[in-house]
């Protein structure tokens, strides 16, 4: 979903940028947190990226369960292809099980780990009924497709500590020696979309007319309750009634309720002056936000933390 910016859509321009043929197999279905952004379905069939060249092919949906879709004709179609490395994603979301059981010749394979935290909502007793009952159904499906894939790949890729910490919970002893035989830990972000500019910070900071002087603090993900927002703009607002010139950006309201209840809580803060309040953005406006910032804060490990990494950004 190039429009959000996964791992799928870094992956397959960076080893486009290193001279590899790379073909994405996908699904036509959009993900729950796609479907405020785009408004039908991806159109089945091949096509290419016209920037890097990839190919992208969009196979027809079997079934299709909130975020986990399982696609007609995966595996033979990836066999079809005769890739030399097959990288595999997302397992949690069932789309790439085949692949990961089906024998492809000497097809290399790579499973990528991606952050480990659940967003779960927890806010009354029926949510919190919901929350525990996903997180033990949730639990024994990743320990059986984790451990899988640890015993079938050649390499285990990990974006953060934190994701290593998390499977190996989900791994035996045996499996978690061998996880860590196989792993490699890596920052995953695009250079060619996050980098810093001085001009561009210059840019945002008149735009918004923020002194030179102030500190920018910034927040760019999915707005919603599992975020803790008010947490942080609570602690904001403190900063600044203690004298500090202090700004908060938050990049990700998606035109829900919840962006209606965060925004009367930010109108009741003292200096509600203070704080910027913006929608999902492409890559390249983003990246200009992030270079108008001092500080980057996040309470959940996300890739954004990486793209912001990309521009220098610190970070707490």
């Amino acid at each position: 979903m190039p429009e959000i910016g996964y791992q799928e859509t870094y992956l397959a321009r960076a080893f486009s940028r290193l001279g590899y043929k790379v073909r994405v197999f996908s699904s036509t279905a959009i993900s729950p947190t796609g479907k405020k952004i785009l408004k039908s379905d991806y159109p089945t069939g091949l096509s290419v990226e016209p920037k890097y060249g990839y190919e992208v092919e969009r196979l027809p949906i079997s079934i299709n369960l909130n975020s986990k879709i399982i696609a007609n004709g995966l595996a033979n179609t990836v066999k079809d292809y005769e890739p030399d490395f097959i990288i595999i994603i997302a397992l949690a979301k069932l789309f790439p099980i085949k692949v990961l059981s089906t024998h492809y010749k000497a097809a290399k394979k790579i499973a990528v780990f991606g952050d480990a935290g659940e967003y779960l909502d927890r806010t009354t007793t029926s949510k919190r009924i919901k929350a525990i009952f996903h997180e033990v159904i949730s639990k024994n499906l990743k320990k059986q497709l984790y451990s899988r894939a640890v015993k079938e790949c050649d390499r285990i890729i990990l974006n953060l500590n934190e994701t290593e910490s998390f499977f190996k919970e989900l791994l035996n002893p045996s499996l978690s020696k061998v996880l860590t035989r196989k792993k490699r830990l890596t920052l995953g972000f695009d250079p060619d979309s996050f980098y810093f500019d001085e001009n561009e910070r210059a840019e945002i900071r008149h735009q918004l007319k923020i002194p030179e002087n102030d500190t920018v603090i910034i927040t760019s993900t999915r707005v919603n309750k599992q975020k803790r927002l008010e947490e942080i703009i609570n602690g904001i607002s403190k900063l600044k009634e203690a004298g500090n010139n202090v700004r908060y950006i938050i990049i990700g309201f998606l035109g829900d309720e919840y962006e209606k209840e965060l925004k009367a809580f930010i109108k009741k803060q003292k200096h509600p002056e203070i704080f910027y309040c913006l929608g999902f953005m492409d890559h390249e406006t983003i990246r200009k936000y992030y270079n108008a910032s001092d500080i980057g804060l996040w309470l959940k490990a996300a890739i954004s933390i990486q793209e912001a990494m990309g521009t220098g950004l610190k970070l707490c």
